[in-house]
């Protein structure tokens, strides 16, 4: 097959061939434009695309993370149980705790025998795994030296006391709103009594050690963790998966703290009951919402302590704010009087599209 040349054949977008010639030996007549004529060869015939075909996306199931407790000897201890640890005397409270320190490091001993055995192939990442080791190791001395200053310090213990009584009280009482959710006629204090059960007043192991590795940092101002020095300064993240029970976590740090600041005396010439003592900030609006919301128990919980002992905890209220933008929440005093207002007189939301005062109901 060959293409004419010519001054018009460049463009030509299929391929041609010369014409034969005539029976009689005739050669081909002209075109008009005096090239050969010609005749169209048509392409090879080529199938049409598949229409292509929808997969649908990868997926994986990750297991779910369950911190259960186990009582095997040497790994991890029971789970604290809350009223327990309340109203602990040192040597008790020495003796409900020191198992899950006594447990992580028997934990962290295997995991170092674990390097040095050909099945676990660590053998390259030697140095990292000694570096992960030491790590766990300055874990475990802080988890211990939080149980010692338990012992030792009755601001401490009191504190931590009041945590346990907190949490208790929040957790419980939450359980039941949520059972009379769809039973408003039930007693209160019947379903109270079925959700005031071991699973709903314990903490597990990775609560009660994180909650450990703090304290000392938190019950003392002048705590080398708490520092300006970069060396020993220290900021503590908690990892753990979704469900897993972080939230708990940080509550139960809260309502330490909060009855720190009431026991301590005054530092710096400082009124410890005053001013902001926890900030938590989330990214998303109604992760936001809902944490507030139990943050918000925890804080009721405190001061019903503190209105049943004024005389320990202070006659100044536990209060909790929640900072956001003007249409999540009136940003001042007299603009949540109107909400309410138009509210009570059933105009519904203000025209501006203003926040609600009622997010602890939303």
């Amino acid at each position: 097959m060959t293409r004419p040349t010519g001054p018009n054949s460049a463009g030509w977008p299929w391929g041609t061939a010369t014409a034969p010639s005539s029976p009689s030996g005739t050669p081909p007549a002209s075109s008009p434009t005096g090239l050969p004529a010609t005749r169209c060869v048509p392409s090879p015939s080529v199938p049409p695309l598949s229409r292509p075909t929808r997969c649908p996306p990868p997926t994986s199931r990750t297991p779910t993370t369950t911190p259960t407790c186990r009582n095997s000897p040497g790994s991890s201890p029971t789970c604290g149980g809350w009223p327990k640890l309340a109203d602990g005397a040192p040597e008790r409270l020495t003796a409900a705790l020191a198992p899950l320190v006594d447990g992580y490091r028997a934990w962290i001993a295997r995991r170092e025998a674990a390097v040095d055995d050909p099945a676990s192939h660590l053998g390259p990442y030697r140095l990292d795994a000694a570096d992960a080791l030491g790590k766990a190791r300055d874990a475990a001395d802080r988890i211990s030296a939080g149980i010692s200053r338990l012992a030792t310090d009755p601001v401490a213990r009191a504190a931590f006391g009041f945590a346990n009584r907190a949490m208790h009280l929040q957790r419980v009482h939450t359980k039941a709103a949520a059972g009379r959710h769809n039973a408003a006629d039930r007693l209160l204090d019947d379903v109270l009594s079925e959700v005031d059960v071991p699973a709903n007043r314990s903490w597990r192991p990775f609560q009660l050690a994180f909650i450990l590795l703090c304290l000392p940092a938190l019950a003392d101002p002048d705590h080398p963790e708490r520092s300006d020095d970069r060396r020993s300064a220290v900021a503590d993240l908690l990892w753990f998966p979704t469900g897993g029970g972080k939230t708990k976590v940080y509550l139960g740090l809260t309502a330490f703290t909060l009855a720190v600041c009431r026991l301590a005396p005054a530092s710096g010439g400082l009124d410890p009951t005053a001013g902001v003592a926890v900030l938590m900030r989330y990214t998303l609006r109604l992760l936001t919402i809902q944490q507030f919301q139990r943050a918000t128990a925890l804080i009721c919980a405190c001061e019903t302590l503190r209105q049943a002992g004024p005389s320990r905890w202070g006659a100044t209220p536990f209060r909790i704010g929640l900072w956001v933008g003007g249409r999540v929440t009136p940003n001042r005093t007299d603009g949540a009087e109107v909400w309410l207002s138009e509210r009570r007189r059933g105009t519904g939301l203000r025209a501006g599209g203003g926040g609600s005062s009622h997010q602890l109901t939303s």
